[in-house]
């Protein structure tokens, strides 16, 4: 039997709470861009949630840009990659919206350290 890990096209990092790994993305409607946590990464893009209290009109398809990741070294030079939204999950019960995206067109320099990120399975401490 397949397990869904082994369907992925890409492994990826998950993240903890501790290690809080923030993305930042523009938004027109918001003003000073949207703050997100950032839960898992991959070449194939990444899981963010936002709290419920602080949603914002995000759709299937939606293109945005992520202008940031705040977190350990090495993944603080992210900027300016464009990502489709392609699923949302979004129940009144639950605390947090979460929006799983995809990268357009990840420059290859991105690329790789994602890639190290994964393969290592480790990021250094917050305060490289």
């Amino acid at each position: 039997m397949t397990s869904y890990a082994e369907n992925r096209r890409y492994a990826r990092i998950f993240f903890t709470r501790e290690q809080r790994i923030e993305g930042y993305f523009s938004m027109p409607a918001e003003e000073g861009g949207l703050k997100v946590q950032v839960l898992n990464l991959s070449e194939g893009g990444l899981h963010f949630t936002q709290k419920r209290e602080y949603k914002t009109d995000i759709e299937m398809g939606q293109r945005l840009t992520l202008t940031g990741l705040q977190g350990p070294d090495p993944l603080k030079f992210f900027q300016n990659v464009v990502v489709e939204i392609k699923w949302i999950l979004d129940h009144e019960y639950l605390e947090h919206i979460s929006y799983g995206c995809q990268f357009l067109d990840l420059p290859d320099e991105m690329r790789e350290v994602i890639r190290d990120v994964v393969d290592r399975g480790i990021l250094g401490s917050k305060d490289q």
